[in-house]
């Protein structure tokens, strides 16, 4: 098939279906880029639609489909304020994408663009996408509850429309009565004052309804006017214009600016106001500082009358406004606090063509949803009638709040260590040089201190390290010092080691712990943290990403025990099969590379080691000390199947929310 450079396709998508879905699909597969179309709830109401959700409802469940299966795509969303839109006008649109029920509109768009001097589009139709049952999937057939978004038949769908009084909740049915004998729409109150239920069951009880095709809900918006906070102190006292009229006529007519503000206790913003606006009112006359009273107040008598009229009733919608009162509203709402305008959306529910009458007859059984103890212990049980639930009817897809995937491996990997008898340290992001990187005798000139390796930050330092220490670290680096190393050979610079730097690896917890801890002969201690990097970001590669880190210091701590910590806790991840590689690391010898096997690879997880006399024997200890330093975004990628480490902080909804909360934390 004909491949094209723009592809077009539109609908109302209330609800979004897997029809939807396939029409999408189809227009990605034939063009380069693909123009959507969704009609605003207005036109929706004028083709007769009357969607159940506002456009920006819609639109966002349409997005996330569009987020997860074609980031990596062109697309464009447009609202449709006409049937055509974009694709009556964009000379570059060359296909649209149309089924059946759609592809009349298709030809209407094309006479359209001929009027217009524009090039005809194809028109591709694709085929209805059928139901279990073998007819199509609609909007309509989903509204009435007898199949899913996904084209299944739901049990009790063949009843539809036909479902009788015992098939309904309680509060369905009143809600249903108190509609019926309305003669028309109602909103929530309307309902909750005919059928004697709260406003949230009432929400409750049409969101089933609806739910089942049995009522239809149709938003109105209006704008209306609710009180501020000042509105009630303008009415005790008078709007300040009136205020300072009187003020001025009590006081021969002329007073002083500084006086006047004085006597009326006004502050300096309020009162230039308010002088402001008798001026341009022709009230008062302001020279050289002194205003004089040019004609006598009320200042403006509609002002009040509404502010005491907004006040009784509470709110006002400006449609129902004069001219004269519109005028008014709009000078009291430039005052701070007085009123506010605000959008109100109020729900009409209305009965759905072919609605049942389920209005119970008189005298029948009081019916219950479930059974107390007192009825079963009473017998009272006997007189009563238990309401018929159906449980696959169609709930709302609920989103409740969750942690964050990666706050949530944080937390596994604590419950581990804490579990294995480990302490938890944790410590700043800024660090100074000195335990970043000298205290862990890397050598001054590294590249990995670098600017482009390593964030430093212009700030003075926040710390001075142990004179005792940084004797020792300084020899250590100069000469070896005692600990049997001949050094670098070079003069440590002690201004060097006072550069202050986001921390690039949780290993300076580490340091700090053993120096803190030097007098204990065993020590366990582990830390989760976020550590920077100067680097380019890709999919493999972050600037800021986190560190799992541990130690174990013991006078028989040896290379063995340090191999069984790592498998143990890689087993408890799940992980069966863990081996080690030997390697190379700057201040741990011997050096070992942490393997996992996940289907038929090993992956590198991370590193570990036992610390060198020259980073131990500085900081006060004698004991040998195991090491390890392993990735988390590497951990979750392997869990989640991620190919792409941004995607872990791009915080897309459409991808957080299927996350699976239970993992069974086994990996073959």
């Amino acid at each position: 098939m004909r491949r094209y450079r723009r592809v077009a396709i539109g609908g109302t998508f209330d609800p979004f279906h897997r029809g939807h879905r396939a029409l999408i699909d189809a227009a990605f597969s034939l063009g380069d880029e693909v123009v959507i179309g969704v009609s605003s709830d207005e036109l929706a109401r004028r083709m007769g639609k009357a969607p159940d959700r506002t456009f920006g409802e819609r639109a966002c469940e349409l997005l996330e489909y569009l987020e997860s299966k074609y980031r990596d795509r062109v697309y464009s969303l447009h609202k449709l304020d006409d049937p055509f839109g974009p694709l009556a006008s964009d000379p570059s649109i060359e296909a649209l994408v149309v089924s059946p029920e759609t592809e009349g509109r298709g030809r209407a768009a094309n006479e359209v663009r001929r009027s217009r001097g524009l090039r005809e589009v194809d028109i591709i139709r694709m085929d209805f996408v059928l139901a279990e049952d073998g007819e199509p999937i609609s909007s309509t057939r989903i509204r009435r509850g007898e199949i899913d978004k996904e084209g299944r038949i739901l049990e009790g769908a063949e009843r539809g429309m036909g479902l009788g009084v015992d098939s309904l909740h309680p509060l369905e049915r009143r809600v249903l009565a108190a509609l019926r004998g309305s003669g028309g729409p109602l909103d929530v109150d309307g309902i909750a004052a005919a059928s004697g239920l709260s406003p949230d069951q009432v929400r409750r009880a049409v969101e089933w309804l609806r739910s089942k095709g049995m009522v239809r809900v149709e938003w109105e918006v209006r704008r209306v006017a609710v009180p501020g906070p000042g509105a009630r102190r303008i009415l005790e006292e008078g709007l300040p214009e009136d205020r300072l009229l009187r003020e001025l006529e009590s006081s021969g007519g002329e007073l002083g600016i500084p006086e006047l503000a004085g006597r009326l206790r006004m502050d300096s913003q309020e009162l230039s106001a308010s002088l402001g606006r008798l001026s341009r009112g022709g009230y008062v006359s302001i020279s050289r500082g002194r205003v004089r009273a040019l004609r006598g107040g009320p200042y403006s008598r509609i002002s009040l009358d509404l502010l005491r009229r907004l006040v009784d009733a509470g709110e006002l919608p400006l449609d129902g406004l004069s001219p004269s009162e519109a005028s008014a509203l709009d000078e009291l709402s430039r005052r701070p606090g007085v009123i506010e305008v605000r959008e109100v959306r109020r729900a009409r529910v209305s009965l759905a063509e072919g609605a049942p009458a389920l209005q119970p007859a008189a005298g029948s059984a009081e019916e219950v949803t479930q059974l107390t103890p007192e009825d079963i212990s009473t017998g009272r049980w006997r007189s009563l009638r238990l309401s018929r639930l159906d449980v696959v009817s169609p709930v709302p897809e609920m989103h409740p709040g969750r942690r964050h995937v990666i706050t949530e491996y944080v937390r596994r990997v604590r419950e581990i260590f804490a579990s294995m008898g480990f302490q938890e340290v944790s410590g700043g992001l800024l660090q100074i040089s000195f335990w970043n990187f000298d205290a862990l005798y890397t050598p001054q000139d590294h590249p990995a201190r670098e600017l482009q390796d390593t964030f430093y930050m212009d700030v003075e330092p926040t710390e001075e390290p142990p004179a005792d220490v940084e004797s020792a670290v300084a020899a250590t680096h100069e000469n070896g010092w005692r600990t049997g190393s001949t050094g670098w050979g070079y003069e440590w610079d002690p201004r060097e080691a006072r550069r202050v730097v986001l921390r690039t690896h949780t290993t300076v917890l580490s340091v700090r712990a053993l120096h803190a801890t030097r007098d204990l002969p065993v020590v366990k201690l582990f830390s989760v943290g976020e550590v920077f990097r100067n680097e380019k970001v890709d999919s493999r590669h972050l600037v800021e990403f986190h560190q799992i880190e541990g130690i174990v210091k013991s006078p028989d701590a040896n290379l063995r025990r340090l191999m069984g910590y790592i498998s143990e806790f890689y087993s408890r991840l799940g992980f069966r099969d863990v081996k080690f590689w030997p390697t190379y690391f700057p201040y741990t010898e011997p050096s070992l590379q942490v393997m996992v096997r996940v289907g038929g690879s090993w992956l590198e997880m991370g590193g570990m080691g036992i610390f060198r006399p020259e980073v131990t024997l500085p900081l006060g200890v004698e004991e040998p000390v195991l090491a390890w330093g392993l990735g988390l975004e590497r951990l979750i990628m392997v869990d989640m199947g991620i190919e792409d480490a941004r995607e872990l902080y791009a915080n897309r909804l459409s991808w957080l929310r299927r996350v699976p909360a239970c993992r069974s934390w086994t990996w073959t």
